[in-house]
């Protein structure tokens, strides 16, 4: 599998059988963004990167997406008005029922009280252990 730098780009894994679900990934931080990326698409899913909630709503509208996973932090600060559009249905090529996962690494704020109100799935904070990820992402085990 061959993963490219552009982190903007949207990517597939070459066996697109093996692709559970397409996944809108959005981090203001690039190397973060480029991290979780190469996991994701080491796992077979196909992976749409943005920096921000404009950029993320420009992109899902031509795919449909099942899976989001995002930082919370204070550069994204309209996400609970973008996850609850979500979950009411009101954000066009995201499912109402996609599983949402939010991470932070900001560990003197309540985001996870705040993701759980918004309709969050699963919250961790930073540094985010991939294996639990990943297991995750494939049980749909929710970690609130």
């Amino acid at each position: 599998m061959i993963v490219q730098d552009n982190f903007n780009q949207q990517t597939t894994s070459p066996d697109a059988t093996k692709i559970s679900e397409k996944v809108l990934l959005l981090d203001s931080h690039r190397k973060e963004l480029k991290n979780i990326k190469k996991l994701l698409m080491q796992n077979d899913f196909q992976v749409l990167c943005a920096t921000s909630i404009e950029e993320a709503s420009a992109k899902i509208s031509s795919t449909n997406i099942g899976l989001l996973i995002f930082e919370v932090s204070p550069n994204n600060n309209d996400f609970i008005s973008f996850i609850q559009a979500i979950r009411e249905g009101d954000i066009k090529n995201i499912k109402a029922d996609a599983m949402i996962v939010g991470y932070s690494g900001d560990w003197q704020k309540d985001y996870k009280s705040l993701c759980r109100k918004a309709g969050v799935d699963v919250f961790f904070y930073k540094p985010i252990d991939p294996a639990l990820l990943m297991d995750c992402l494939k049980t749909k085990e929710k970690y609130l």
